[in-house]
């Protein structure tokens, strides 16, 4: 993440009259809260700060406004999903449902005849269907959904997960999905810990987050990428001083990297003091420009002046344009 400046310590600690949400708590650790309680809160999130970072601060508000989210994706979908079952599980069987492969018959092609079995995430009451053959049919659209294939995934992820080793991270004693909230650098800041192991009189506070990754991208050098392109250093480090700042203790952070296929590697990592200086370094930059946009009402857009945009130095030799070519 390119970024250009870094705000001076005398910046960074400068206090300017933020208003504390209202829907917002004390600032405090909180177990137990419900995810759209905790949503409820308003404030800055580390999810919210990258997108201001990585995208721009004008994103950034219509977040908070709920004008805009990402786009979702498969991918964030059977995230969401995961983190529910291993985490949350009673709420997995309160707001989830288990989908059928779909139900729709092909009636032209080598298929013809033949049962779908595409992914379903329609429902008319009696059957699950596809996008294509729920056309016709009075099928609604199940928010929170995962196919029976996917649950048996998520099932064996559970299994080696118990299994591993390092997995005792996720026994120590300590809550699941700890909510927490503060004025963060000025900002009202709030977070969620996938799990929160307070410190004890033998062993420090530690912050753990799991992962899902793809099979194969578990090496040292492919998760620091990941980290580094992801803002997982963010989170880590905005989650670190927090949590410092609430209770007195530093806790460790570790991620939980697992594999979202067979063979359903586990990587266990633990954040470096070298990472997480470099994540809380890109953190208050971000803390410091949202505090900006705060105090100003002013959110700024990809660009505020006539950009000039220049094709691709291949391109240009590939029409042999070598002169446009900066040495």
């Amino acid at each position: 993440m390119d970024l250009p400046y870094f705000p001076s310590p005398e910046q960074s600690e400068l206090e300017r009259p933020i208003e504390w949400p209202r829907t917002m708590p004390a600032p405090g650790v909180y177990p137990d809260v419900p995810f759209d309680d905790y949503r409820g809160w308003g404030g800055i999130s580390q999810s919210t700060l990258k997108i201001g970072m990585g995208v721009t601060w004008g994103h950034a508000k219509a977040v908070l406004d709920g004008t805009w989210e990402r786009p979702p994706t498969d991918s964030l979908r059977l995230g969401s999903a995961i983190h529910c079952w291993l985490l949350e599980p009673e709420r997995f069987w309160r707001d989830y449902r288990v989908s059928e492969p779909c139900h729709g018959v092909i009636k032209t092609g080598e298929r013809k005849g033949e049962r779908c079995g595409a992914r379903a995430e329609l429902s008319d009451g009696s059957g699950w269907f596809c996008g294509v053959h729920a056309k016709g049919r009075d099928a609604q659209r199940v928010s929170e959904v995962v196919s029976d294939s996917e649950l048996k995934q998520i099932r064996e992820m559970e299994r080696l997960i118990e299994s591993h080793p390092a997995a005792r991270l996720m026994r120590h004693p300590g809550g699941q999905e700890v909510s927490f909230c503060l004025q963060l650098e000025g900002v009202p800041f709030r977070g969620r810990a996938d799990r929160l192991c307070p410190a004890t009189d033998s062993t420090p506070a530690v912050i753990v987050d799991l992962k899902k990754i793809q099979p194969g991208r578990g090496t040292p050098e492919l998760l620091t990428k990941q980290i580094r392109e992801y803002g997982y250093d963010v989170q880590a480090a905005c989650y670190v001083e927090s949590i410092e700042r609430l209770t007195g203790h530093r806790p460790a952070f570790c991620w939980m990297f697992v594999e979202d296929s067979s063979p359903f590697m586990i990587s266990p990592v633990r954040a470096s003091d070298a990472m997480i200086a470099v994540g809380w370094r890109k953190a208050k930059f971000g803390l410091d420009s949202v505090r900006d946009c705060l105090s100003s009402g002013y959110w700024p857009g990809y660009c505020e002046d006539l950009l000039e945009l220049q094709p691709d130095v291949w391109e240009l030799k590939r029409w042999q344009l070598t002169q446009y070519v900066e040495v």
